[in-house]
C-alpha cells in the first residue's frame, strides 16, 4: 500500500520520502520508480517502534527535501492471535503493536508540526484499518491498536488545527 500511494503522488509531481523498517530492496526499488517519474526521492531506514527513530526519520527527511508537506503514517504490524487466546498475548507483543500500530503516527506527527507550522502548513494523513472500528481481525492488540490510531488521528486534527489537516484511511484488515 505504501508503494502505491508513494507512486501515485509522485505522479502528480510531489518528492517523496519512503520509509522503511526491514524492507531495504523493496525501498530502493519504490525510490528507483519514483524517480523514473521526475522526482526527487529518498530511502531512510527507521524502526518506528523507538520513538527516537521516528523523531529523527522527519528530521532526516526535512534535510533532504527542505520541507515536509505531508506525512503519510502508514506503519503496522501485528501477531496472528485468535481472540479468544488472550493468555497468548504477552506483553512484548502488546507493546510492540501499540509502539508501531499508534504511538509511532504520535510522536512522528509531534515531530512534523513544528516543521509544518513554520513552512505555512501541511497534512498528516494516517491509514488505519477496518479492523479498528470492529471486534475481527488478526489479533485483538491488533484491532485495540488500529482503534486507538483512529481516535489518535481525530484528536491531532482537533490538536494541530487550524495549522494543518489531519486525517485517517480505514483499510481492510
Amino acid at each position: 500500500l505504501g508503494r502505491e500511494i508513494a507512486l501515485r503522488l509522485a505522479a502528480e509531481g510531489l518528492n517523496i520520502g519512503v520509509g522503511y523498517a526491514r524492507s531495504e530492496a523493496d525501498a530502493k526499488q519504490t525510490v528507483a520508480d519514483i524517480e523514473a517519474l521526475g522526482v526527487r526521492a529518498v530511502a531512510l531506514q527507521a524502526d518506528l517502534a523507538q520513538t527516537a527513530d521516528a523523531r529523527r526519520l522527519v528530521a532526516e527527511f526535512d534535510a533532504a527535501f527542505g520541507r515536509l508537506d505531508l506525512l503519510i503514517h502508514n506503519a503496522g504490524t501485528t501477531r496472528f492471535i485468535p481472540f479468544p487466546a488472550i493468555d497468548a498475548v504477552d506483553e512484548a507483543g502488546w507493546d510492540e503493536i501499540f509502539a508501531v500500530n499508534t504511538r509511532s503516527a504520535f510522536f512522528l506527527a509531534q515531530a512534523a508540526a513544528p516543521l509544518m507550522r513554520k513552512q505555512g502548513g501541511g497534512q498528516i494523513i494516517t491509514t488505519s484499518s477496518i479492523a479498528g472500528l470492529g471486534t475481527r481481525g488478526s489479533s485483538l492488540p491488533y484491532c485495540v491498536s488500529k482503534a486507538a490510531l483512529i481516535h489518535l488521528s481525530k484528536c491531532l486534527a482537533v490538536a494541530l488545527a487550524p495549522d494543518l489537516a489531519s486525517a485517517h484511511v480505514n483499510l481492510g484488515n
